[in-house]
């Protein structure tokens, strides 16, 4: 990361370069043409989601992957271990540690599978739900407080964009992007050679 907390609110150069909510009505993705165009905003938000998660590190109470674990539980109920660890793609004997970890902290609680008595849920406790809120309500302040600092045009921008950036977040879209993601990886290794290039863009049809 080539950004310290001295330079000012990351990609703010992009930012200012690019109105908020480019993206098309119809949610499909940039149109042709639209790529350059909407690039500044996407290097502004990398930018800012690298800046804000080493910026925010001293908040952390439990390592990033089990705070990822807990926030799947308390968004989308119960899971086996082995859904855990598609989810974050990791092997299922390192999800099992972690889920053991977060089990002493009282984070999560283990109860048998009501549709399959050999298997085994893990669940959100009360306590797990807790420190969900609590991360979210520090992350909200953090970010609230840089945005304060802001001029209030530029204030104005992000409010104006909020409603934008929040459908940023819609799961069906991932897909494509995911896919768009990848070709471009893709380019980008066979433009430098001795990378994996196509064939690699062909074997990355699911996360590793």
């Amino acid at each position: 990361m080539t950004r310290d907390e001295h330079a000012g609110p990351p990609g703010q150069a992009a930012a200012e370069k690019s109105a908020p909510g480019r993206a098309p009505d119809g949610g499909e993705g940039p149109a042709a043409g639209q790529g350059e165009e909407v690039r500044p905003a996407a290097e502004a938000l990398v930018d800012l989601i690298r800046f804000a998660l080493r910026q925010m590190t001293p908040l952390r109470e439990i390592g990033f992957s089990a705070m990822a674990a807990l926030n799947i539980l308390d968004s989308m109920g119960p899971h086996r271990v082995t859904e855990l660890a598609v989810h974050e793609g990791i092997s299922q004997p390192s999800m099992t540690a972690m889920v053991s970890r977060l089990e002493q902290q009282g984070l999560v609680a283990r109860a048998p599978d009501p549709d399959d008595g050999r298997s085994v849920l893990v669940n959100i406790t009360d306590r797990g739900r807790e420190m969900v809120r609590r991360r979210r309500s520090g992350q909200v302040t953090f970010l609230s407080h840089l945005i304060g600092e802001l001029e209030p045009a530029a204030r104005g921008q992000l409010t104006d964009a909020a409603a934008a950036l929040a459908r940023l977040t819609d799961t069906d879209q991932v897909p494509g992007a995911l896919e768009a993601a990848r070709e471009a990886m893709a380019r980008e290794a066979a433009r430098e050679g001795g990378g994996p290039g196509e064939d690699w863009n062909a074997s990355a049809g699911s996360p590793g």
